[in-house]
């Protein structure tokens, strides 16, 4: 090593230990990229930080990002572990792979990354939860369209012929009793059909039996109704929260629709399980697999309905291995 290269090597070493003195101390860390970047001589310097919830790396705006690959002529990394967790990487130019200071700076910076991290998670679970709230509006407003077509295609035309056969039923009264007894009849019967066609739509709304009686009747219902077989436990309260009922019903009711008409499932088990204020929902079937979170946007909105309670739904699903979907939905 020459003595110019030495003195440099020596100098960065001073400067890195000033510099985690100054943070550790005095934690004031909006220029601590910056900071580092200066001190390792590589201006292009990252920091990002392990979102262990969903299992990839965020920036400090909290979008993800992802880490060069291994092999990379230009970009390299440096994990950050931090207690014997990972809390962050120190993403760097290739020629940094292995360089001391870097590594120092990795161990010695750990705290004061973790919490950087910390904050970093905050924004990213906000974007991700204004993000889901908006396509939950985008969606409503798309049902609200539907069950306006369907009311005034089915039910509401249905109840106008009706009407309009009890206005000539009533004319007939006294001239053709025989007659105006028939249209009665058929008034009736058609009465019936538009009873249940509104159930049908409110249904799909939100079941009433929910509302009313809460998750385990409600859930007890929607197995009942499966065409696939279905085993059901339950480990909960007598209610939970709304919000938080209304979305594991429908976690169920999609998983359950999917089960039956797209999975050729011949038997599936749901199980909830409320723990720690944070309700735990799986639903296994044994169907053909392959399911995808990126395609279908049942699942999609499920994943929507999920994240803007703070919560999480995942998909695993393997071509003949059937196909689980988790959710985790805080409750507290």
């Amino acid at each position: 090593m020459t003595a110019r290269r030495a003195r440099s090597t020596a100098d960065r070493a001073e400067a890195l230990d000033d510099l985690i003195a100054r943070v550790t101390f005095a934690p004031a860390r909006s220029d601590l990229r910056q900071a580092l970047a200066r001190v390792l001589g590589d201006r292009s310097l990252r920091v990002v930080y392990w979102y262990e919830r969903r299992e990839h790396y965020v920036d400090r705006r909290g979008r993800t990002v992802e880490l060069p690959e291994p092999g990379d002529p230009k970009r390299a990394w440096t994990p950050v572990v931090y207690e014997g967790r990972t809390v962050a990487a120190i993403v760097h130019e290739a020629r940094l792979a292995g360089d001391k200071q870097v590594a120092r700076a990795a161990a010695a910076l750990g705290a004061v990354f973790e919490r950087e991290g910390i904050e970093a998670q905050l924004r990213a679970s906000l974007a991700s939860a204004r993000s889901a709230r908006g396509r939950i509006l985008e969606a409503e407003q798309k049902s609200r369209r539907r069950l306006e077509r369907d009311l005034h295609d089915g039910a509401q035309q249905r109840l106008v012929a009706l009407a309009l056969e009890l206005k000539l039923a009533r004319s007939k009264i006294e001239t053709d009793p025989a007659g105006a007894a028939e249209m009665l009849d058929r008034a009736d019967e058609g009465l019936r059909h538009a009873i249940e066609e509104v159930r049908e739509i409110a249904r799909g709304i939100h079941p009433a039996v929910l509302t009313d009686r809460g998750l385990r009747p409600a859930l007890t219902a929607l197995v009942g109704r499966s065409p696939v077989p279905v085993e059901l436990e339950l480990e909960i309260g007598d209610r939970l929260p709304e919000r938080v009922e209304a979305a594991i019903y429908y976690v169920v009711a999609e998983a359950l629709t999917n089960a039956a008409k797209h999975a050729k499932a011949s038997s599936v088990s749901v199980n909830v399980v409320e723990k720690n204020d944070v309700a735990l929902v799986q639903v296994k079937d044994d169907g053909v697999g392959g399911a995808d979170m990126r395609y279908g946007t049942g699942l999609i909105g499920l994943a929507d309905r999920v994240a803007a309670l703070d919560g999480q739904l995942e998909v695993d699903s393997y071509p003949g291995e059937g196909t689980v979907i988790y959710a985790e939905i805080p409750c507290a």
